[in-house]
């Protein structure tokens, strides 16, 4: 197996971490939402997603398929300088409160 080089080694080992990582993630999205969808169906008194469908699985996935065709909204009045100055200007507001910290 001459082809199976060291360098060849080290990038399919760093596929392989980005994969399983990615993978580590979404599972602990579905898992989120799931437990999110049924805390809030205890909380309002109604069905949570572990009675809709088998076992709540086809909830998660109806939820991957809403995000994923969301039209994003921007309000019309929005101006996104004040918008994205704002986040800034608080941003050093608290970074001024630093430099007065008790102690």
């Amino acid at each position: 197996m001459s082809w199976l080089t060291p360098d060849l080694i080290d990038i399919l080992l760093s596929i392989l971490k980005a994969v399983v990582i990615l993978l580590v993630v979404v599972t602990c999205g579905a898992f989120m939402s799931f437990g999110e969808r049924r805390l809030l169906g205890l909380f309002q008194n109604r069905y949570g997603p572990n009675r809709v469908g088998w076992g709540g699985s086809l909830q998660l996935v109806a939820d991957m398929i809403k995000m994923f065709f969301k039209e994003d909204w921007d309000p019309a009045l929005l101006r996104s300088r004040d918008l994205y100055s704002g986040a800034g200007y608080r941003l050093y507001l608290a970074a001024a409160g630093l430099r007065y910290r008790a102690g």
